[in-house]
């Protein structure tokens, strides 16, 4: 199976109003939701990694399928709708 890669400009931002209510930082292993801009299914993930990358920070994380990996997802901080700490 390949792996299929989701880029910010295929997530919707969200509303300015849940961006104010988010911790200032996301940190590995934070579970965040993320919307997909052709209108699927929210997805819900683990934050892998952070990195300052093109003058903003950059989230990874990956879903599982099967045992395999299957998304992997580059997010910033205004895409995020919704964030549990881990």
């Amino acid at each position: 199976m390949n792996l299929k890669n989701i880029f910010p400009n295929q997530l919707l931002q969200a509303p300015a109003s849940v961006q104010r209510t988010l911790p200032r930082d996301i940190r590995a292993g934070d579970r965040v939701t993320l919307h997909p801009a052709d209108g699927g299914a929210p997805i819900t993930t683990t934050v892998d990694l952070a990195i300052p990358l093109f003058g903003c920070t950059t989230y990874t994380s990956e879903t599982m399928r099967n045992g395999t990996r299957a998304m992997r997802f580059r997010f910033r901080k205004q895409d995020v709708h919704r964030l549990e700490r881990a």
